[in-house]
């Protein structure tokens, strides 16, 4: 637990990096991408009593870790699928031919 929140702590700075260098955000985008984070957290926060009536800490904690890290892979490839997705589709990229 200690090593994951030895990583996790540096999210904060990969994130913007991430979204500023890869994805081209602005700063308000990238101030969007953190309220969405706390609305995240607030959903969690309010859900969080059901899952643990109904799951174990140990089975709780490692669905949050599992979570976590599909999150990471997910910011990590996902230029990679967008940038797949978009040339496999005809016409991706291309204007619009005009209408006459």
């Amino acid at each position: 637990m200690a090593l994951i929140n030895f990583v996790v702590s540096t999210e904060n700075s990969q994130l913007v990096l991430f979204a500023e260098r890869v994805l081209g955000a602005t700063d308000s985008q990238v101030a969007l991408l953190f309220a969405a984070g706390a609305a995240g957290v607030v959903v969690v926060s309010v859900s969080a009593a059901a899952i643990r009536r109904r799951l174990s800490f140990t089975v709780t904690a490692l669905g949050a870790l599992i979570a976590l890290s599909f999150g990471f892979s997910a910011v990590r490839h996902g230029d990679r699928y967008l940038a797949e997705a978009s040339a496999s589709t005809p016409g991706a990229g291309e204007p619009a031919a005009a209408q006459t």
